[in-house]
C-alpha cells in the first residue's frame, strides 16, 4: 500500500510527531507491506521526502492553521500524479481538514491524527486570553470538522481515543489508538538505579516547558529544602532560558538548560541521572515516560491524559496531581525513601512495558493493521 505522511516536522527529534514520521520512515524501508512518502516544512536531504515551503506571518495564527491545510492539500494533489497513494494520513488532525473534505468519496483514503487534547478540552483547566479562546475555539471546530470527514481519526493513546469520542461524537466508529513506539539501539546500557547521592540528579524533558509542568517541578524542589538537587531541563528553546532562570527557587536547586538535543545524548542522561520527572499540566501520552522506561531510570509524572497508561496507573512509576506543586514534592519524597529494591523491580516491569507496547516494530505493524482494516 502506498501512504503519504503529511508532517510539519521531521528534522526535530525532541518533536513527539516528527519523531513518529522519522521513525516510520526508517521501518517503512524495511517492511514490504507499506511504500511510505513524507510531505514536511523540515529541510531534509532525504530523497523519499518531498518538501513544501509555506511562510505565513505568527500574528495570523488562526488563519496559519486554514491556509497550511489548503497549500499541503494541493501539494499532495500534485504528489499524487506520480505516486498515487492509497492512503494521505495527517500527522496533525487541523491540517487534514481540508483534505478530509476535498476527497471524500474519491478512493484515496484520508486520514487525521490527534495527538494531545489542546482543542479538544479548550476551556478546561486552561486559563486563556479572549484571544488565544477565539484561536482555541477556531481549532476546536477545524479539528472536530477533520475527524469528521475523514476514513479515520487515529489517536496516541486510548486517552485520547475516548475522549475524542465523548467530545467530537464522529458519526461513525472511526477512531483507532495507535500507540507511539521507540526505536532503540539492540545493546540499551541500563540505569543501574543506584542509591540516592546528592545532588539528586533530575532530568526533565519537554520542548514546552509550561506545558511539561516546569514551574511546578521548580516550587516542589524548592519546598524539599532538605535536599540538594541537579536539575537538567531538555528540549526548550534557548530564548526561554532566561525566563525559566528567574523561577529557580533556592541555591539547593541547581538548574542546567540543555536546549534540544540529539537522541544519543537524551538516552546517555537517561542512562545516568536518578530520576526522570516531566509533570506535564496536559499530554496525550508521554513518549518521553515511554524512553525513560526504556532505559530503566526512575519515573515521575503526572495522573493526566495517557501517563497513567504508560506508567499503568502507578505500577511502573509515580504519579502525581497535575499542577499541584505541593503533591509533586511529597510524591518526590517518597521516591526519595523507597526502598532501592521497590525502584528496581518498578525499572525491570518498566523495561518489560515497554518491549510489549511501545516498540517502533509493534507500532508500524499496528498501523499497517489498522490501514489494512480501513
Amino acid at each position: 500500500m502506498k501512504v503519504l505522511l503529511v508532517s510539519h516536522t521531521y528534522s526535530a527529534i525532541t518533536h513527539g510527531p516528527a519523531k513518529f514520521a522519522r521513525l516510520l520512515m526508517e521501518l517503512g524501508h524495511d517492511s514490504s507491506e507499506i511504500d511510505l512518502r513524507i510531505l514536511t516544512e523540515s529541510p531534509t536531504e532525504d530523497s523519499d521526502v518531498y518538501p513544501v515551503e509555506i511562510k505565513l506571518p505568527r500574528p495570523f495564527h488562526a488563519a496559519i492553521k486554514m491556509v497550511r491545510s489548503v497549500r499541503y492539500h494541493r501539494a499532495a494533489m500534485k504528489i499524487r500524479e506520480e505516486f498515487p497513494f492509497d492512503f494521505l494520513i495527517y500527522n496533525d488532525g487541523i491540517t487534514g481538514f481540508w483534505s478530509a473534505l476535498r476527497l471524500q468519496g474519491s478512493g484515496t483514503k484520508v486520514i487525521v491524527m490527534v495527538n494531545d487534547d489542546e482543542y479538544l478540552l479548550i476551556g478546561q483547566n486552561r486559563v486563556l486570553t479572549w484571544r488565544k479562546r477565539l484561536i482555541s475555539n477556531i481549532h476546536h471546530y477545524l479539528e472536530r470538522l477533520a475527524v469528521h470527514k475523514a476514513t479515520l481519526c487515529i489517536t496516541c493513546s486510548d486517552y485520547l481515543r475516548s475522549t475524542v469520542e465523548r467530545v467530537y461524537q464522529p458519526k461513525k466508529k472511526n477512531v483507532r489508538t495507535l500507540y507511539q513506539g521507540v526505536h532503540l539501539p539492540e545493546e540499551v546500557e541500563h540505569n543501574p538505579v543506584l542509591p540516592f547521592e546528592e545532588p539528586i540528579k533530575i532530568l526533565f524533558v519537554k520542548s514546552n516547558p509550561e506545558i511539561g509542568g516546569l514551574p511546578i517541578l521548580l516550587a516542589a524542589l524548592g519546598r524539599l529544602q532538605q535536599y540538594r538537587f541537579h536539575l537538567s531541563v531538555v528540549g526548550p528553546p534557548r530564548y526561554l532560558f532566561e525566563e525559566y532562570t528567574a523561577l529557580i527557587p533556592n541555591d539547593r536547586v541547581e538548574v542546567q538548560f540543555h536546549g534540544p538535543i540529539v537522541q544519543a545524548k537524551l538516552f546517555q542522561l537517561m542512562q545516568t541521572y536518578d530520576i526522570l520527572c516531566t509533570p506535564s499540566l496536559f499530554e496525550g501520552l508521554g513518549v518521553a515516560n515511554i524512553e525513560g522506561l526504556a532505559h530503566g531510570i526512575t519515573v515521575v509524572s503526572s495522573d493526566v491524559g495517557g501517563i497513567s497508561e504508560v506508567l499503568e496507573n502507578g505500577k511502573l512509576g509515580w504519579l502525581a496531581t497535575p499542577g499541584d506543586a505541593d503533591d509533586l514534592a511529597n510524591t518526590v519524597e517518597v521516591v526519595l525513601n523507597t526502598d532501592l529494591q521497590e525502584r528496581r523491580q518498578k525499572a525491570q516491569a518498566g523495561k518489560k512495558s515497554v518491549e510489549n507496547r511501545f516498540t517502533a516494530e509493534k507500532m508500524i505493524g499496528n498501523l499497517i493493521q489498522i490501514l489494512q482494516d480501513a
